[in-house]
């Protein structure tokens, strides 16, 4: 029989994370938090990881197994397409979009019974017949401000995907230390050439309480992300350790995650991905 409300959900979490990396490692940030605040409610919640978990095959037999499938991907990257073209339509699914696109047309939007956005800056681009549900936040039982003041050694701090379009290479035109942290696979030669040159401490992927000391050392946190890239896990996480960020002034979606990055908790995080996922179980009655 299918679950009922308020009982335990199968849940299955489709991702991609490239095996043997630091994120693969220790990924432990708001999402991964948040679903784990819905498996101490009485669902089940397994994970499937696309880039390491044996194909096609492999997720069509995960995806039976379970109620409910969660796709955590933007729109045509690894996770969407492999369940597109694997599963689609063989459970009742969600699709959190990580990052932006462009308006997507209600075709495509309709392989999910419901779509997750995280911010409303970006929910008029989804189609008004889509049911939506907003989710977001980060792993606050990390991300937390220190009890007593410390010592800023970091005059900047760079948090995110390190390559030629996210901006990083801004950096180069402050002062003082500056700190890039995040993965520099996309990096081409000559980028990593300048930063070095410009004495830009350049670190791969750290763990969420590795990060947590680099912020409290901050003294900003600089996210000059355009519209089309990300930042928002960045912003809430700086201003939840009491770190100052500093934003593009054209960039309102960032100026939202701002003005609610005390209200977007895990705790929430959780509300909305469970409600998310009822919603898809039981077709949308709602």
């Amino acid at each position: 029989p299918s679950p009922v409300v308020g009982s335990g959900m199968k849940i299955l979490v489709l991702y991609a994370i490239k095996p043997g990396t630091e994120k693969w490692r220790t990924w432990d940030d708001g999402f991964v938090a948040a679903m784990g605040r819905v498996s101490a409610r009485g669902h089940s919640v397994s994970f499937f990881n696309v880039q390491d978990s044996g194909g096609g095959n492999g997720m069509r037999a995960a995806v039976l197994d379970c109620d409910v499938v969660i796709v955590k991907s933007n729109w045509d990257w690894i996770v969407d397409s492999a369940y597109r073209r694997h599963v689609s339509g063989l459970r009742p699914s969600v699709l959190v979009i990580s990052g932006i696109s462009q308006k997507v047309s209600f075709r495509k939007a309709a392989e999910y019974e419901v779509l997750v956005y995280q911010t409303d800056w970006y929910r008029p681009r989804l189609p008004r017949q889509a049911v939506c549900v907003h989710a977001y936040g980060i792993n606050d039982d990390v991300m937390f401000a220190p009890d007593e003041p410390q010592e800023k050694t970091i005059d900047w701090l760079f948090v995110g995907k390190i390559d030629d379009r996210r901006g990083v290479v801004e950096l180069m035109r402050l002062d003082g230390r500056r700190v890039a942290v995040g993965d520099p696979e996309g990096a081409s030669p000559a980028l990593l050439g300048q930063l070095e040159r410009a004495h830009v401490e350049v670190r791969g992927y750290v763990s969420q309480p590795e990060l947590r000391v680099l912020y409290w050392q901050a003294r900003q946190t600089f996210i000059p992300a355009s519209l089309a890239w990300g930042g928002e896990r960045q912003v809430m996480e700086s201003l939840r350790c009491g770190t100052p960020v500093r934003l593009s002034p054209e960039n309102p979606k960032l100026a939202e995650v701002a003005a609610q990055a005390s209200t977007w908790t895990t705790r929430y995080f959780a509300d909305q991905l469970e409600r998310a996922a009822t919603l898809a179980l039981l077709g949308c009655d709602h």
